[in-house]
């Protein structure tokens, strides 16, 4: 009690002279406002007594205190308390002879700016054992000895049957035995246990090693494989009296001077069931694809034995739960195709494979990325759409060879800036997102982007400059908020096949150097702004099969030559001319009417009413 009493008092004095402090500066020492205290939030001590030291660094005038808060926190000190100017304190806390968690919070004031730091001291806990067990391939008796100085338990993140242990948690001393079965296929496998107290964890792996894989491992797989899948029920069914080389979908090849699996081709077969953990044994295995079958279940870890593997095609199957961590180890891998499932996690171990190129993860349920995926160096198609994804990770630009980014139809709510820098990128999809604020005019450095999709946002302000980007082919932004002039794209980006823009608030008018554009197939700018009349050069594009101008501004009469290009129509759908809505005037040409007699489409739809109640004069 008398040291609480000391203590306070301690803290008293120390307020006192920091008062005194801050009353002793004259005008010409004024007490400096947004300070930065540039120090770790999160401090953490042992648990046998142990000092921190912090350096402050401040302007001559500028006078800093320290406060321990709590009332329990006598077993952390602050020395000094307080001063002026560049300078240090310590923190120095007691032994904690009850090796529990405890936390203590300071209160770091320098000028107006008051910042918190936590001071910790944690759990405790022994395993003896190391950190990787390696178990013969006959099974064996593990017992591991664990002491907390709280309650602890045991977790296996990963369910594998053939290690069975208890007691699952304790308090104090005890002991827990791991029963490992045998490995018949003498296949390598591991899984990992977390030992956990309180905030003390560890983690121990306990594996079996691997045996020299042949053709009959190959051969035992193939039949695990079968009847886990209802092989009977296939489209294409294997007749297991026969060899190998008669079943469909299985490809071998001489590896080391035997003949192994080196590809199993099984999409759209009538798979149905849970694949077995023999998938390891395919070690020579260069491709797999089980797609478009009913597969479910979890993936089992041992897909990560398949150490040759290339390309894995997983896609429109009914997988759920979570990718292994074991695909991390596939370092041949090439190209990952896991869309179409319900999976709902990115492993960070993917962005570790040093030859992935092509992944798609698209139609999942994954709500987040993890920042490593920046460090994809060789990844040049990535496929994220229609995920849950609320934004996309810092680091972008680090992606250099990226070639395809598609991450429309999600959350995301921000423009990456980094995207501008990504200098090889063809496609470019962000549609359907919530992305709101101004398009990047970093974006005008893709020059060789071909395809870019922006619709169903909400930007503020216009297009970025586009006159470099001569590669492009596509661009769709309606529905999304643009404002300012219509680029005239005529005058440089004579590769455009497709326009757009429809549905925002789009100025200006359409110019004559539209008829440079040759290869365009579509020029949508209906429900826009747009004014001035209709050049002659529309007539001129043979090549468009959709044009919309409908709810704009656009003056003038219909240009004749308009009819000569309707009359090279494939029968579109009535939908594929659009004029109505403006204020066009006088008399519709012969041979744009003689269009519109086709039962297909419909004078007053596409070109009557006009704005204002102008009726055009139809020609006889």
């Amino acid at each position: 009690m008398m040291k609480k009493h000391r203590t306070g008092f301690l803290v008293l004095m120390l307020n006192l002279a920091f008062a005194l402090t801050f009353n002793a500066c004259d005008d010409e020492d004024a007490i400096e406002t947004n300070v930065d205290l540039n120090f770790t939030p999160n401090v953490v001590l042992s648990n046998d007594g142990a000092s921190e030291t912090v350096d402050l660094k401040l302007s001559d005038r500028t006078a800093w205190r320290v406060e321990v808060k709590g009332e329990e926190a006598d077993w952390c000190e602050v020395t000094p308390a307080f001063g002026k100017g560049a300078g240090r304190f310590v923190i120095t806390v007691s032994a904690n002879e009850k090796r529990t968690a405890r936390q203590v919070e300071l209160a770091v004031t320098a000028g107006t700016t008051v910042q918190t730091m936590s001071v910790y001291q944690k759990d405790t806990m022994n395993v003896a054992a190391s950190d990787n067990m390696v178990v013969p391939n006959g099974g064996d008796t593990l017992d591991i000895a664990v002491e907390a100085n709280t309650a602890w338990e045991v977790i296996r993140p990963v369910f594998a049957r053939w290690v069975s242990f208890t007691p699952t948690h304790g308090q104090g001393k005890g002991v827990v035995r791991f029963i490992v079965g045998n490995n018949d296929l003498l296949r390598a496998r591991s899984v990992d246990f977390v030992f956990s107290a309180g905030t003390a964890q560890r983690t121990i792996s306990i594996s079996q090693q691997d045996m020299t894989p042949t053709s009959a491992s190959d051969s035992l797989a193939l039949i695990a494989l079968y009847r886990a899948m209802d092989g009977a029920y296939w489209k294409k069914p294997w007749d297991l009296e026969k060899g190998i080389s008669t079943w469909t979908g299985v490809t071998t090849a001489l590896v080391n001077n035997e003949l192994r699996v080196t590809k199993l081709l099984l999409s759209s077969n009538n798979l149905d069931g849970v694949i077995p953990s023999e998938i390891g044994n395919f070690s020579a295995l260069e491709e797999l694809d089980l797609s478009f079958n009913s597969i479910h279940g979890e993936i089992p870890v041992e897909i990560g034995h398949l150490s040759a593997l290339k390309i894995l095609n997983i896609n429109n199957d009914k997988f759920d739960g979570e990718l292994p961590l074991s695909i991390g180890r596939l370092s041949q891998l090439e190209e990952l195709n896991a869309q179409g499932n319900r999976f709902k996690t990115f492993p960070v171990e993917i962005c570790a494979l040093p030859k992935l190129s092509y992944l798609h993860l698209n139609e999942n349920e994954i709500s987040s990325l993890p920042g490593e995926i920046a460090q994809m160096s060789a990844l040049k198609y990535l496929y994220l759409n229609n995920n849950r994804l609320t934004a996309l990770p810092k680091g972008l630009n680090k992606m250099a060879a990226l070639i395809y980014l598609h991450a429309d139809h999600n959350m995301i709510t921000e423009f990456p800036t980094e995207i501008g820098e990504l200098i090889n990128l063809v496609s470019l999809k962000l549609d359907n997102n919530k992305i709101t604020g101004t398009i990047p005019a970093g974006l005008s450095k893709l020059i060789h982007l071909k395809y870019l999709y922006l619709s169903g946002n909400t930007f503020t302000g216009g297009l970025p400059d586009l006159s470099k980007m001569e590669d492009l082919e596509v661009i769709e932004a309606y529905a999304c908020g643009l404002t300012g002039a219509i680029p005239e794209f005529g005058k440089v980006l004579t590769s455009l096949e497709t326009i757009w823009l429809s549905d925002n608030h789009l100025t200006g008018e359409l110019v004559e150097s539209i008829a440079k554009m040759t290869n365009l197939r579509q020029l949508i700018l209906d429900d826009n702004e747009l004014t001035g009349i209709l050049p002659q050069a529309l007539g001129n594009l043979k090549n468009n099969k959709m044009l919309g101008l409908a709810n704009n501004k656009i003056t003038g009469t219909v240009p004749e030559n308009l009819g000569a290009w309707l009359a090279a129509y494939p029968k579109p759908s009535s939908t594929s001319f659009r004029l109505n809505g403006n204020y066009l005037t006088g008399m519709v040409p012969k041979k744009v009417k003689g269009y519109f007699n086709d039962t297909q489409f419909n004078f007053a739809v596409n070109l009557y009413p006009q704005r204002d109640g102008v009726v055009l004069v139809q020609e006889k």
